[in-house]
């Protein structure tokens, strides 16, 4: 079978050949696997380097990292998704910034570097009519649509994502985490108005992508939000109610319209408000982090399985990073079992896996994948 019959055996609850799977990873680890499967001899922070680029012709072209990358996936026979991607075509952004307005810079972890957003355009802001009078809020008319179909043209075996909307991510980048925080319970009318304008933009973004592909791929859209952390959620159900929810049900039938599925990443501990998503419409719900509270997952699996397709569980906080190649290979089976019965599942990491996992337990992950029967 090839990745997308694969998937599409998943999304259908049927039992494929054997269990999809996927990849996140960070680009440190990503040069490390590049480089002991042979596919580049670049020096590691070269292909980081490279690993970080944009896609060159109006994002048709990957980098030569990427293309090594895809590549070594190839070899591990990773049912990877192909991820879309309009190409920014607006005004000039001033260094380091986004089409936000919001300043970033490369914050050093030790073993890699995450880009941190340092400046919040909006955080001086005390009223929405302050806002209105002296921020410019992008356009979706600032990307460039036309090369859509191409980019996907050439991977018609592998599942496609496109589009999508995170915006309480980008609001607080904008605001600053701790004002956005606050916001919620202090100023909510300026929450209201912000996240309107960006599940708009959001809205268009992927509108104006969905209209350029043909119809017949395994489509997609990425519906995120990170609600949770390790014990509960970090955002009221009642404010996930009021300021998430109604803008992420306009994305859902956006997506239903043009016959893509609702991918639906959610960190943490969301059991408290699964129910709500699911009755909103998500189809697939990534990361399955089922060392949170809450998140067991046969749990899981018996209350929602037969509405849900699970996307993840394979755990990078302990297994991952800090087991044996057999702990990886037991949890790979485990995940098999318990979400994969009758289908609906693609095993894949909770997140990024970090620079500090050893290959050898991801090549076991990928092998045991393969050669575990569901």
């Amino acid at each position: 079978m090839t990745a997308r019959e694969r998937w599409k055996a998943a999304l259908e609850h049927r039992e494929a050949d054997r269990v999809p799977t996927d990849y996140w990873a960070t680009p440190e680890f990503s040069a490390k696997l590049i480089r002991r499967l042979g596919f580049s001899d670049k020096p590691e922070a070269e292909l980081v380097a490279d690993l970080k680029l944009p896609p060159s012709d109006n994002n048709v072209r990957p980098s030569a990292g990427f293309a090594a990358l895809r590549r070594t996936l190839a070899a591990l026979e990773v049912d990877f998704t192909v991820k879309l991607a309009p190409c920014y075509a607006g005004p000039d952004l001033a260094q380091d910034c986004d089409e936000f307005g919001c300043r970033h810079r490369e914050v050093s972890y030790g073993a890699g570097t995450y880009d941190e957003t340092v400046s919040h355009p909006l955080a001086g802001f005390d009223s929405v009519e302050a806002i209105e009078r002296s921020y410019k809020w992008p356009e979706p008319e600032w990307w460039d649509y036309g090369t859509i179909a191409q980019q996907a043209r050439d991977w018609a075996h592998h599942p496609i994502q496109c589009g999508g909307s995170e915006p309480f991510m980008v609001y607080k980048d904008l605001r600053g985490e701790e004002q956005a925080y606050i916001d919620l319970k202090r100023n909510t009318g300026t929450v209201h108005y912000c996240m309107g304008r960006l599940f708009e933009l959001a809205w268009q973004k992927t509108r104006l992508m969905l209209e350029q592909l043909p119809p017949g791929l395994l489509l997609s859209c990425y519906v995120a939000e990170d609600m949770g952390f390790q014990s509960g959620l970090m955002i009221s159900p009642a404010d996930i109610r009021e300021f998430l929810l109604p803008g992420m049900k306009r994305m859902v039938e956006l997506a239903r319209k043009h016959n893509a599925l609702v991918f639906h990443h959610n960190d943490g501990a969301i059991a408290g408000i699964l129910p709500d998503l699911v009755a909103l419409g998500i189809d697939v719900l990534n990361p399955v982090q089922w060392r949170a509270s809450g998140m067991d997952r046969k749990k899981l699996k018996a209350d929602y399985g037969d509405r849900l397709v699970f996307h993840g569980a394979m755990d990078n906080q302990k297994t991952l990073p800090f087991g044996t190649v057999e702990d990886v290979r037991e949890e790979v089976r485990d995940n098999i079992r318990m979400l994969g019965r009758a289908g609906g599942y693609v095993l894949a990491p909770c997140h990024n896996i970090q620079p500090i996992t050893p290959v050898d337990n991801v090549i076991a992950m990928y092998e045991t994948a393969r050669t575990s029967p569901q």
